[in-house]
């Protein structure tokens, strides 16, 4: 009885504190500044071009300070008799992009078990979320969209009906173009689908193999105009090289990630945990030594310390901490993989999840945490049978929301 009564009072408390970081959310967005800021102020001008040329092949080419594609300017514009291309209105409707995703999301993890009621909700507790939710930017737009494809391309694999089926896929395949047209990265959605189809079999295999080709035949004709993967006047970021670096930072973040939500999930023994202290300290001392990798972590807030120690610490000390935890979190991956074998549909997430993280090998610009964002919904789905409600999960959303919050606020006030 008096476990019973704890893990009600755990509840609540959890339930509150996610509850008040929504809230708290919304209302950063709804008095944030009523002017573009950061990022924003580069996608910006491309809403005004839009509006005069549309989609048009005028438009695609004359994209400026936009690597993505014209996804941001398809739903601004579709919706700018509300917003009326103002802020704070224009972050709002990302944010109901962000509440539309966390439903879809909720609707996607009934179909696999987990261990506490609600799983979905916990999104709240990621700091990068906060960013990219709270901000009129190019991601959550993309996010929804890939997320809404997977939703009913689980949904086709449990319908009965022909003709179900046949409008569940045509309409996937039109989520997924769109999520592509956003965001680039997300074409592992069709190559994961299409990989899919071989693993499910069964009746529904052509299905699965005409939302792959339906969806790629939709938003290829953006990047013929290109004649690339991002606009003209982006070029200089799809590089033909491989950025090993960029690979490694995807996999340490995504580990944080977890860290916040499910922390379970990492497999980690008596062993592992040595074997990693000792990696980890054999790295500190050949990067003092050889100064084999210069990087400085979280660079906007050790500026803002200006200590040269610190400094030193965070160029030489964190990068060795980046390679330890993203193993750690690459071998984790690995074992989960192997246990979650003979489910078809986590395996579908785990095909997404690594091929999103994969495309951060071909960044060839500044590496951002918001890439790594766009995996949110499919981490959370490989991993949310590991959610557990306790005490240390209640203060990692404490100060995740914190932390989280505080970005946003860091954003909003940034010197642009």
């Amino acid at each position: 009885m008096k476990d019973l009564k704890a893990f009600l009072r755990l509840s609540r408390i959890d339930t509150t504190i996610i509850t008040a970081g929504y809230i708290l959310l919304f209302f950063l967005v709804l008095l944030g500044p009523n002017k573009p800021v950061y990022d924003e102020i580069l996608f910006y001008p491309n809403l005004a071009l839009y509006e005069q040329q549309g989609l048009s092949q005028g438009f695609l080419l004359n994209m400026k300070d936009q690597a993505p594609g014209p996804l941001y300017e398809m739903v601004h514009f579709t919706f700018h008799f509300i917003t009326n291309y103002k802020f704070p209105a224009m972050r709002v409707l990302n944010l109901l992009l962000f509440g539309g995703t966390v439903i879809i999301l909720r609707l996607i993890l009934k179909n696999f078990k987990t261990s506490i009621q609600n799983p979905a909700f916990i999104i709240i507790g990621l700091p990068l979320i906060w960013p990219i939710s709270g901000m009129a930017l190019t991601e959550m737009p993309a996010m929804f969209f890939g997320t809404l494809a997977t939703y009913f391309i689980l949904s086709l694999a449990k319908t009965y009906y022909p003709w179900s089926k046949f409008l569940l896929a045509i309409i996937a395949a039109i989520s997924i173009s769109l999520s592509i047209s956003g965001r680039v990265n997300f074409i592992a959605i069709p190559i994961a689908t299409l990989v899919f189809a071989f693993i499910n079999k069964g009746s529904n295999i052509i299905y699965f193999i005409i939302i792959p080709v339906l969806s790629v035949m939709i938003v290829s004709p953006i990047f013929w105009v290109w004649q690339n993967l991002v606009p003209p006047n982006q070029s200089y970021v799809n590089s033909s090289g491989i950025n090993v670096w960029y690979g490694i930072l995807a996999c340490s973040y995504s580990s944080l990630l977890v860290f916040f939500i499910s922390p379970g999930w990492f497999v980690v023994n008596k062993k592992i945990a040595s074997l990693l202290i000792f990696l980890f300290s054999l790295l500190c001392l050949l990067n003092i030594t050889f100064n084999f990798i210069h990087f400085q972590a979280i660079k906007s807030v050790f500026s803002k310390i200006g200590s040269p120690i610190i400094d030193y610490f965070s160029e030489q000390i964190i990068p060795c901490l980046f390679i330890t935890v993203a193993l750690l979190f690459i071998y984790s991956l690995v074992v989960r993989i192997f246990e979650d074998r003979f489910e078809p549909q986590k395996i579908y997430f785990y095909l997404i999840l690594i091929l999103i993280l994969g495309t951060s090998v071909k960044i060839s610009h500044q590496f951002s945490s918001r890439y790594v964002a766009q995996v949110i919904p499919f981490l959370m789905v490989v991993t949310s049978k590991f959610q557990e409600l306790t005490v240390f999960r209640i203060v990692l959303v404490i100060i995740a929301v914190g932390m989280g919050s505080y970005s946003l606020i860091s954003y909003y006030n940034f010197p642009y």
